[in-house]
Parts: structure tokens; sequence; C-alpha cells
């Protein structure tokens, strides 16, 4: 997955959307105000695109869908990689309630808006460096956490809890939380969060204030929160969308035009490929150009690897499994022999072939197979003759719907590989095959239905939801998945199985709708084997048909679960220069002993860990890796980090794949500004302001008076990251001088370095400090 879209799942989790329900119910929930915003900025880009060529464009019905908004964009295959990008954000919408549930700042409870506001202006500026832009924008809120703002609540009516003088000097506040019993508390006057679990709504002022559902302490307003909360999520993408231009922000949402799948090839550069480069360069342009692949690799993708050697980096053969796993990639190996002259020979004798050996070999088609790819042994002769059916079998230019004759109308073989075009025609298929060596069955078939799905776990905390889990499931335990149904709106999920890959044996899960096109499935055991994910289901909603079309789809991806446990979590944002640590614990529920540690980045970044940890059985060992990123690390850089666990003997392994953006201010100060907003006063007992200055930096400073207030002056500074340094002289009407510096490299507060004034006040950041 694309790294900005990666910093855009962050952002998202820390704006209007927080503060709501995680599960489906009457009340609006995280997921849908989150979808329900990222559909409605979808269609406003769409619409300017359109309006911006010359062409028409057309609102779906509402309530808007995926697939409508897909439909109306003009890009209906995209629907796939459009709902898995949604999906995405709301899952980890739902780990932020989970993981974070006592964190306050994650939810601008307890008036934690300066940390919570941090959170969020680090994600705009990964997100925008993500898309190589520089356009930052920082918001202003008005907090006094001194004052009260509630009283307590008529028995369960807490409609007028909130102090008149609040609403009516539009002072920011939110409710206080805890969980703890007798141990929760908050400060005098002010208001609670409220609601079951919330132990602070006992103590006076009692009650709550939150808008989390209709029956909440101040339901009556859910619905108000819910469209203010889903216009906020909208700004923000309004905003990154200015940064990053149309077509890049509709891309980052999985929206384009073509192909919905995109296409990487990787090719060995080495010299004894430097006869096959020409070929490889035929072919590769010859699908681009038929496919309208995209510029990146985001998940679900086709990856093609040319190649005439054995792998000289065997040791990473789980760490790229792990990674197949995670993106369910389908990674597809054109392996030529390698000529080469036994230089130990005289120049005149015969040139000999030298083939890989079965035993590298071996490798690529393991990993193909785990991928849904296959591992295609030609000749250098043939590779030609392979490339062009390559081409041929990533279009439909073959296909015929004639339901006459023969069923196949095309056939073609080189090498181990041969593909059969045929006519495209509905219904139960049969296919036999007889061969006395081992084989690779594929089948590609055309309809707009599909899948997505992750491996999930129940909440263990105060709130019930799922987290979509980074790492295998667990072996032999009950298990939950969550699917997606893409494509149709009337589809629906009639069955899930959990299917042997190399065997027979199946496991069924019980089927929990769950809205919008999303189910829940629980299984009662994880499979000890490697397994795929089959999907059965129908669609009632095609008109043109008597009966309901049946489906069935099966995941080209093989997985396995574990009797490890892994797991990670870290900021999102890493800064280069600094040490970057990232925390992990690893559990085994089988045999204990010494378990190898493994830890790589795409980036190569310098790492230190623990290559070996010792677990009991049933007991878990955190651990940490530290990443440092070189100083000249341009922003934006995308980071995937793979923790990989290894049991005694290497029978069973388990990992986490984590993914970082760069922020790199330094590295990049040229095409990077920070912000600085600051109120100055003389204070009630005063002169007054005279003059505010520029003493130090090589920024814009612009100074006004506030509304109603002539003795307050609103400073707004705007710098290049390259000018890091800021300070203000203040001089009041009778010449007390004061002054106050920023650093962007320090803390999120004001440092005073000049002390003269006795009564100048800085506000910066929502953040009150007194200058003696």
């Amino acid at each position: 997955m694309p790294s900005g879209f990666a910093a855009l799942c962050l952002l998202l989790l820390h704006t209007g959307a927080l503060g709501f329900g995680i599960l489906p119910g009457n009340s609006q929930n995280h997921q849908e105000i989150t979808e329900k915003a990222i559909l409605i900025s979808t269609l406003q880009v769409c619409r300017a695109l359109a309006q911006a060529e010359g062409t028409d464009f057309t609102f779906p019905a509402k309530p808007f869908t995926v697939e409508a908004v897909a439909a109306a964009c003009g890009a209906p295959k995209s629907s796939k990689s459009f709902r898995q990008a949604i999906t995405f954000i709301k899952l980890r919408n739902i780990r932020v309630d989970i993981r974070h549930v006592l964190n306050a700042s994650f939810h601008f409870d307890d008036e934690m808006f300066v940390q919570g506001r941090k959170i969020i202006t680090e994600g705009i500026l990964a997100v925008k460096a993500n898309n190589k832009q520089d356009n930052f924008e920082a918001a202003r809120q008005k907090v006094d956490k001194s004052r009260a703002t509630c009283r307590n609540c008529d028995e369960d009516d807490c409609r007028g809890n909130i102090l008149e003088d609040i609403i009516e000097e539009k002072v920011l506040t939110s409710g206080y939380f805890g969980v703890v019993p007798f141990a929760s508390t908050k400060p005098k006057g002010k208001c609670s969060h409220g609601g079951a679990v919330d132990q602070t709504s006992g103590v006076e002022p009692e009650g709550g204030i939150n808008k989390d559902t209709f029956s909440a302490s101040h339901g009556h307003l859910h619905a108000d929160a819910a469209n203010a909360a889903v216009a906020a999520t909208a700004s923000l993408l309004e905003d990154i969308r200015e940064a990053a231009g149309d077509r890049a922000f509709l891309q980052m949402l999985g929206i384009s035009k073509g192909s919905s799948k995109a296409l990487c090839f990787v090719i060995d550069t080495t010299k004894s490929m430097s006869d096959d480069i020409e070929a490889v360069r035929a072919v590769t342009s010859s699908i681009i150009n038929s496919q309208l692949a995209l510029t990146m690799a985001p998940s679900n993708s086709e990856v093609f690897l040319f190649t005439d050697a054995p792998a000289k980096d065997k040791h990473l053969k789980s760490t790229v499994t792990a990674l197949i796993e995670r993106t369910q990639t389908a990674v597809n190996f054109m392996i030529s022999g390698s000529t080469v002259l036994n230089r130990r020979k005289r120049s005149d004798e015969p040139r000999k072939h030298r083939r890989i050996a079965s035993s590298d070999a071996a490798l690529y088609r393991d990993l193909a197979q785990a991928s849904g790819g296959l591992a295609i042994e030609v000749t250098k002769s043939e590779l030609l003759a392979a490339t062009s059916i390559i081409t041929e079998s990533s279009s439909s230019s073959l296909e015929s719907t004639d339901t006459s004759g023969s069923l196949i109308t095309a056939s073609q073989s080189v090498g181990n590989f041969k593909t059969l075009q045929l006519k495209t025609q509905p219904g139960l298929w049969k296919m036999t095959m007889m061969s006395s060596d081992p084989y690779t069955l594929k089948v590609i078939g055309q309809s707009p239905i599909d899948f997505l799905f992750d491996f999930v776990e129940a909440s263990h905390g105060p709130f019930t939801g799922y987290d979509a889990l980074d790492s295998r499931p667990r072996a032999g335990v009950n298990g939950s998945l969550l699917v997606s149904l893409t494509g149709s709106d009337s589809a629906t999920v009639t069955e899930v199985t959990l299917v042997e890959s190399s065997g027979s044996e199946e496991i069924k899960g019980v089927v929990e709708p769950q809205g919008g096109g999303n189910f829940l499935v629980h299984v009662d055991a994880m499979p000890s084997v490697e397994f795929a994910v089959r999907l059965k289901g129908r669609d009632d909603g095609v008109a043109s048909k008597a009966s309901p079309i049946v489906f069935q789809r099966q995941s080209s991806t093989n997985f396995r679960a574990s009797n490890l446990t892994v797991t990670a979590d870290s900021n999102s944002v890493l800064v280069p220069g600094s040490p970057f640590s990232v925390p992990f614990s690893v559990m085994t529920s089988g045999v204990g002993g010494n378990f190898s540690i493994r830890a790589s980045n795409n980036q190569r970044f310098d790492s230190t860990y623990s290559p070996n940890l010792f677990l009991e059985t049933g007991n878990s060992v955190n651990d940490t890796v530290t990443l440092m990123a070189p100083l000249n690390t341009p922003s934006g850089a995308d980071v995937s980090l793979t923790i990989e666990a290894e049991a005694p003997g290497g029978g069973d392994t388990n990992y986490v794949v984590l993914r970082f953006s760069i922020s790199n201010c330094a590295g990049n100060c040229s095409s990077l500004t920070w912000e600085l907003s600051v109120q100055v006063t003389d204070g009630a007992e005063g002169t007054g302001v005279e003059r505010v200055s520029l003493r130090r930096g090589d920024g814009t400073m612009n100074s006004t008076l506030a509304a109603g207030n002539e003795n307050i002056t609103l400073i707004s500074y705007t710098s290049s990251c390259c000018s890091p340094d800021m300070e203000l002289l203040v001089v009041d009407r009778v010449g007390n001088v004061g002054s106050c510096s920023y650093t962007l490299s320090s803390s999120t507060e004001v440092i005073q370095l000049t002390l003269l004034c006795p009564s100048i006040v800085v506000l910066h950041l929502l953040t009150q400090l007194g200058i003696h």
C-alpha cells in the first residue's frame, strides 16, 4: 500500500469521526461517518475532473455506495481497490479505540486539544510529503482548561448540563474519561465523557456530554455531531486533495480508469541476463499498454519477476512470504536458462548451458504457489514466446461469447507453461487434468463481483469491536475474518470456508451480515496447514435473470496460521537522524525455547534488535527494534518493517508488518513550511502592546488586532523549514520589552529566552505561558 495512503489512514483516525461507536447499530458509527465523507469527497473530485475535461457527470442516487461512486467516476473496475482503501481506513479507525482506549489525546478527551492537534498536524505533513506537496495548514482553537464547564445532570437528563457562559463564549471543551473504579478523576467543575464505562461520570458534576449514540448523554445531538464529523473529515480530505491534485488523490484512494489491478515488473539486471533485457522490455511495454497499469504497486497487484539465476538472498524467503500474505499480491517468476562460457576451457570449446538447480527453482515455485502466481521455466530461446503468451493472457482479446462448437478458442504452450483461452460462458465448469508431474492450475474468470477480507480479532478492552491482524492468525483456536463484497450492491455472502491448499480438509465459518456489503465470519479453529479462503454467494439484483446468480470465489493467496503471536505498535511517522523505536512482543502457545528474531526493512536503514529471545509456553517476551534513517532521507519515503519470530527448529514462524512515513523537514527543507500562531497581550492591568517585531527568523510575520479586544495582538508566522528558529520582540506602551522564541525541532511549547516584561502573555498552540 502506498505510504501516502497509509499516512492518510493514520490522519483520518483523529478527525471528526472519533467519539462515536465501533459496531453497527441504529446510530452512526466511526466506519459509516468515515466512509460517507470519503464517498462525498471522491464524487466532488470526479465531478471537477469531468468538468475540466468537458464531459458529463451524474451523481448516483443516495445513499452513496462504493460501487455507485466508482461507476460515476468512470472507473467501475476500481470498486475493489476503492473498497479496500476504505476498509483499511475503517479498520484502523477501530484500532484507535481498541489500542488507545485510555489515551485521551487520541480522542480529544480530558481537553487534550494540544496533543490531539499535534497528531493531526503531523499526519497532514506526512500525507502531503507522501504526495510531494508542500502545503501545510494548521488548525487553531480556543480553550481554557481552568474554567468550570459543566453542572450536574438532572438525573438521566443531561441536555442542559453545559454552563451557559461556556456556550455563549464558544469555549472549547471535551469530556474527561476514565475506566478505573475509585481511581478515575477529573478537575473540579469539568464535564465527563459519560456512559456506562466512564467512571468519572459519577464524580461531580455528574453525567456526561458524549453524543456517541442516540441513547448517549447528549444523544439528542447525535445526528448533528455525526454530520459535523462527516463535514470535518470531508474538509480534511479536501485539503489533502488540493495538495495532491485530483488524479493523485483518486489514485491514493484506489480509483483509476482501466484495470483495477496494478502490475509490477522486477528484472534481474546481472550480466547473464543482458541478452534477455530487450525481450523483457517488449513484454512489459505491451502489458502496460494493454492494462493501463498504475505507477505504484498497492495490495492485490500482479508482480512479474524475470531471472536466470538462483536467489542470492534465500534467507529472506520467510520475509517475502510474509509480505505476500499481507499484500495478497500474486508473484509470477519467468525463469530462463543461463548461457555462460566456461572460462577454464579453451575459447574454441562449445558453450555450455547452465540451468538453475532444482532446489533453487523450488524456491521460486514455492513463492509463486503461496501467492497464487506461476513459476514459468523456459530456455532463453523460448523467452520471447513465453512473454507473448503472458501478454495475451493479461488481456481479453482472445475471448469469445460464441457458445457453439468447442469451448476452447486457442491454446499455446512453451516450456512448462500452457494456456487455454475459453469462451465466455456462465455456469458450472469441470476441468480434467492428466499429468504424471506435479502441476499448478490457475483459472481466471470475468465478473465484477469479487471479495476482500482481513483476519481480525475481538477486542478484550472496555469497548467491543474487532481489530485487523498485522500477522498470521493463531492456529488451532477460533478465529474471525471480516469479508467485504465488491462489484455489486445487491450481492450477499452465503458461505465462507477455509480450504486446505494441498488436501481436502475444509472448515466452514458462521457468517454474520454487518451491513454495507460487509460480513463477519467466525470459524471454530484455524487450520494448522496452508489454506485458502473460499466464498460462496448469490446476487438477487440482476433484473434480467429469473433466478438469483450464484457465484463462488477463492483467494489466490495461500495463508498459514501459527502457534506464535507477534504484536507491535508504534508512531507512524519516522524522523530521520533520530532513533525510532518499535516495541514488539512475542508469545508462543507451542513448545518453548530459544526463538530466532529477524527484522528487515525495505529501505535498508540501520537497525538494532536482539537476534534471539527465550520464550516459555504461554508467556510473552517484549523487545524493541530501533531504526535509524539517514538525515538525507526525503520526506514521503515509504518504510516497511517486517519483524519475524521463528520457533526452534524452524517449524513455525510468524511476523508483523508495519508501515511508516518519513517526515524530514531538515532533509527537504526548501519544499516544506512550518507555521506558528501567537496571541500577545499586556494583561488586564497593562498599558497595551505597542509593537511586535521579528528579531530572528527568515519567515513572514503578520499581525492583527483581535476582534473586539484591542489589547490582544494576533501574530501568524510562516517559514521554510530551512529556517527552523524564530524570535519575537514585544514592546508595551511604556517601553517594557519582552521576547519569546520557538525552535521547530523543540517541543510544541514556546521556549522563553529573555524575561523582561512582567505582564506579556504568549499563547501558542493553546498553551498560555507568562513572561516574568
